[in-house]
C-alpha cells in the first residue's frame, strides 16, 4: 500500500469526502483553492478528471452512498444554508436546498440508514449538535 497522487490539478486546504458508488465507482470531492466543489471520479482504475459543480463553499463537503449505489454530496454554501446534489445516470442534479433554520458552523454530515430512510447531523451556529431525517422510495 502506498500513497498515489489523483490524477488532475487539484489543490486544496479543505478536508476531502469520498463515496464509492454502483459498481465500485469511487466518486472523490475536494473544495478547490477558489471555493469551487470539484469531483473526481475512478471507474475500472481510471479518474475522469476533475469536473466543478456549480456552487461555492468555505467549508469541506460530505459525501455518502445510499444502499443503493447512489451518491449524494452535501455543502453548506456561502449564504449558510446546506444544500444537496446526488449521481443520476451520469449527470449531478441540481443543488436542492434542506436547510432546517440551524446553520451549519462545521461539515454537516449525511448518512444513509437502511434502505428507506436518510440521516443529516450538523453543528449549529449555537455549537449544538442536530439531526434531521428522511424516508426516500428504495432505488
Amino acid at each position: 500500500m502506498g500513497w498515489t497522487k489523483i490524477p488532475g490539478e487539484m489543490v486544496t486546504n479543505i478536508p476531502v469526502a469520498a463515496a464509492v458508488g454502483r459498481d465500485e465507482e469511487l466518486f472523490v470531492f475536494a473544495v478547490g483553492t477558489d471555493q469551487r466543489i470539484n469531483v473526481n471520479r475512478r471507474t475500472a482504475d481510471v479518474w475522469s478528471g476533475w469536473e466543478k459543480l456549480p456552487g461555492e463553499t468555505k467549508c469541506a463537503v460530505t459525501a455518502f452512498a445510499q444502499p443503493g449505489g447512489t451518491v449524494i454530496v452535501i455543502h453548506t454554501g456561502m449564504n449558510g444554508k446546506l444544500y444537496q446534489s446526488w449521481w443520476n445516470a451520469g449527470s449531478w442534479a441540481p443543488w436542492e436546498s434542506f436547510d432546517g433554520g440551524a446553520g451549519s458552523t462545521t461539515m454537516p454530515i449525511g448518512v444513509a440508514g437502511g434502505s428507506t430512510s436518510r440521516f443529516w447531523f450538523l453543528t449549529g451556529n449555537d455549537r449544538n449538535v442536530y439531526m434531521d431525517s428522511a424516508r426516500y422510495v428504495s432505488e
